[in-house]
């Protein structure tokens, strides 16, 4: 079970961490006003990953073992 977080979290970390270092330069593409206001939206979004990996797990974990009442109380 816990090899499919350790995948999500392989497959997301790096590209995480492209968007934090990179993330300001790709949004030049679309404009300097994008870049200058968009740089710090776009390293929070990619600071989420994480927390959104262990989440995913959660609540598919929680639903395959058929115990809804515990992803529906948290939420």
């Amino acid at each position: 079970m816990y090899w499919a977080l350790a995948f999500a979290l392989a497959l997301s970390l790096p590209a995480a961490g492209a968007m934090i270092l990179l993330g300001g330069w790709f949004l030049h593409f679309f404009g300097a006003g994008y870049a200058e206001n968009g740089a710090g939206v776009i390293r929070y979004l990619a600071l989420a990953v994480v927390p959104q990996c262990v989440n995913v797990r959660y609540i598919t974990v929680n639903r395959v073992k058929k115990r809804v009442h515990l992803i529906v109380e948290h939420f």
